[in-house]
């Protein structure tokens, strides 16, 4: 059964299994493996994803399956009306299957005044793109 849940510094090891596991997926044919590995050792590091878990005002769940780590979404308030859609991630697996629909539209609901939301997506990103 799938939940969405707020993200707890505990579950910081698996949320960045999740982040590698989806980097590579998605940039492996467009980025080397050196690269990809920068991304998901600075970008990813424990201690930054502890400090975004903890950091008040800002959104970061995860989706589960069964318990199970499947994907997450970190959601910025920028200020009352706007959010920034920092990253919205699913494991390959379970991909096309509702997930990031369902992480986006709780994240969002967490946000009632909120009109409008940013994101970036990578030109190589076509899972992204498409989404």
């Amino acid at each position: 059964m799938l939940t969405i849940e707020r993200a707890k510094v505990e579950e910081v090891d698996l949320i960045k299994d999740v982040l590698s596991k989806t980097w590579v997926a998605t940039y492996a044919d467009h980025l080397s493996h050196s690269t990809i590995e920068q991304v998901t050792t600075h970008w990813h590091d424990p201690r930054l994803l502890r400090s975004q878990i903890e950091k008040p005002g800002d959104y970061f769940a995860v989706a589960k399956d069964d318990g199970t780590v499947i994907g997450l979404i970190t959601l910025i308030a920028l200020n009352r009306d706007e959010l920034y859609l920092s990253r919205l991630y699913v494991l390959p697996a379970y991909q096309g299957k509702g997930v990031g629909t369902r992480l986006l539209n709780t994240a969002i609901a967490s946000y009632p005044d909120a009109s409008v939301v940013r994101l970036e997506v990578d030109q190589q990103n076509a899972k992204g793109h498409s989404y």
